[in-house]
């Protein structure tokens, strides 16, 4: 009675390949076993699977491998999403960029988290920023409150009531504003 080779399966003389995804290291008829998760075979008639590559994964009985979050490419060539962007599934996809208002300093972010708010007093309409220095301070004059993080625009700074005024930019209270308000002066005269 004849015995299959590595890497194939069967009964006796009728014998086939083992299928992409799985593999077979010894003569026999025994069955091909699945590729275990992060490993892959690509060829039919394999006698062992492959490793995946740095910074990529595969499910059990894969034909490939695919980059885990926060990296992006295809196979084995796995790249790290750049500063201000970021990439939250498993595959190819490219990552995503930091929203306005936004920017992160980190490589190989793999979550939206990974993007921070310009602080209070400061703006953004930068998309996809790597650092802070991408905010800008509200103009003199006004003030952005503190608890109103990630402004994309300037016209979130609120211009001091009339007859106060700021000197200070990138103020994050109306407390920057001082003078006598408009009303008040009013009443003196």
């Amino acid at each position: 009675m004849c015995t299959c080779n590595a890497g194939h399966t069967g009964p006796g003389d009728a014998c086939s390949a083992c299928a992409e995804g799985s593999y077979k290291a010894n003569a026999g008829s025994e069955a091909c076993g699945l590729c275990e998760a992060g490993k892959y075979s690509d060829q039919e008639g394999s006698l062992a699977c492959i490793e995946c590559g740095r910074h990529s994964t595969s499910d059990s009985g894969a034909t490939g491998c695919m980059c885990v979050p926060g990296y992006t490419g295809v196979g084995a060539a796995c790249t790290a999403c750049l500063a201000g962007k970021y990439k939250t599934t498993r595959g190819s996809t490219d990552c995503t960029d930091c929203g306005a208002g936004k920017y992160s300093a980190s490589t190989a972010a793999s979550d939206e988290s990974a993007c921070l708010e310009c602080p209070a007093g400061k703006y953004s309409g930068v998309i996809g920023a790597y650092n802070e220095g991408v905010c800008l301070d509200c103009p003199v004059g006004t003030y952005h409150a503190e608890n109103q993080g990630g402004a994309t625009s300037a016209d979130v700074c609120i211009k001091c009531e009339a007859g106060k005024f700021s000197s200070i930019s990138g103020a994050t209270d109306e407390s920057a504003c001082i003078g006598t308000p408009c009303s008040a002066c009013a009443d003196t005269s």
